[in-house]
């Protein structure tokens, strides 16, 4: 059998139409940020069987399914999700066949700010299915897995929220962040947003700020930060955990500091 084709940034690429439009994205990416190389399957082949996981299981052992959300504003409480995808990562490869990316109608208007962001309009959502008709596949398609994004705490809310109100007493998986990893890794950086790591660890943003665009970003941006994570000794969930739960106590510190500082000016 012939080896696939490889698309750009890619060790392997799997014959799946659905996969031109993206490889013509990444074609047209300076060259100088490229994807990562994490292996591709095949389309036709499907997910490995979930394996168990604790704290003590190495990052590159875990089943991971890199998620991300747009919805129709910034408040998890209030607003509601339109878009949403996810994707594989088992066993060291993506799984790009089986992915996830669907419209979500949120029962509402989308504010045209937002529109402006992620370019998703009434119009899109209009025909898509509500979230309640999607909670059961998503909550077993999350189950067993690692959710990995960046600011992932925010699609985690939003999902938390959107279930409550599907009647669903909802508990999000272990989350591995890259923006808090990214940041545990640099205490300094003034900017944490994922245009800026992206750039920083030289990764394309083919794709940014659509869902499936922000999965497949976060994914190779795990891959690049993965290196410099094990030089610090943070091989294993429960220590990326730890530095994430550092991380994010440093910085609420220094915005807690900054408002102080604002307050006595």
């Amino acid at each position: 059998m012939k080896a696939p084709r490889p698309i750009p940034g890619y060790s392997k690429q799997p014959p799946h139409p659905l996969l031109r439009i993206y490889a013509i994205g990444l074609a047209l990416t300076q060259r100088r940020y490229r994807r990562s190389r994490w292996p591709v399957a095949r389309a036709m082949e499907n997910s490995p069987p979930l394996t168990a996981y604790d704290r003590q299981t190495p990052l590159v052992d875990l089943p991971i399914l890199s998620l991300d959300t747009e919805a129709t504003g910034m408040d998890p409480k209030r607003d509601r999700i339109v878009s949403i995808a996810a994707v594989n990562l088992s066993g060291g490869r993506l799984h790009l066949g089986p992915m996830l990316d669907i419209f979500v109608n949120p029962r509402r208007t989308i504010p045209p700010s937002v529109t402006r962001i992620h370019g998703i309009t009434d119009r899109h959502v209009r025909d898509a299915p509500h979230f309640i008709d999607l909670a059961d596949m998503l909550e077993k398609r999350i189950g067993g897995h690692v959710l990995l994004g960046h600011n992932i705490h925010f699609d985690a809310a939003l999902l938390r929220h959107e279930m409550r109100r599907a009647g669903r007493d909802w508990r999000p998986p272990p989350l591995l962040d890259t923006m808090l990893l990214f940041a545990a890794l640099h205490p300094h950086a003034e900017t944490l947003g994922l245009d800026h790591v992206a750039k920083r660890l030289r990764v394309s943003l083919a794709g940014r700020h659509t869902a499936r665009g922000d999965a497949l970003i976060a994914l190779d941006l795990y891959y690049r930060l993965l290196p410099h994570l094990a030089a610090r000794d943070i091989l294993t969930l429960g220590r990326a955990e730890e530095a994430s739960a550092a991380a994010l106590a440093r910085l609420r510190r220094q915005h807690r500091d900054l408002r102080r500082d604002a307050d006595d000016r």
